[in-house]
């Protein structure tokens, strides 16, 4: 989780800055105004809009690595739970079951 946040922390710093310059652009396009011609509009748009969608794609990346951190810790705690006499029945359980259950899954997301 550390890594996670050592990321997160400097983007989120630089967050407003970029919205607050996107925003301010995209209101600043002066559409009616006959001094530029409309594909120059337009590519100055796109460029705002490109930028859009590369923080949402840093963001997604970021996101779906925390989710693995997240699955990662989970499976770390379970094994730890194995140490224990009686929890380690539990998980041992757990551990046998795993094929059944990934076969059950793959039928059950073909149907």
């Amino acid at each position: 989780t550390w890594y996670y946040c050592a990321i997160m922390i400097p983007q989120l710093n630089h967050s407003p800055e970029e919205s607050k310059e996107i925003v301010s652009g995209i209101r600043g396009i002066d559409w009616a105004s006959t001094d530029r011609s409309l594909h120059v509009k337009q590519d100055e748009f796109f460029s705002y809009v490109t930028k859009v969608l590369k923080t949402d794609e840093e963001a997604s990346a970021m996101r779906q690595l925390a989710n693995w951190i997240l699955i990662i810790s989970m499976l770390r705690i379970v094994q730890a739970t194995g140490v224990h006499p009686r929890l380690g029945i539990l998980t041992g359980s757990v551990a046998v079951s795993v094929d059944d259950f990934m076969h059950f899954f793959a039928l059950f997301m073909a149907v």
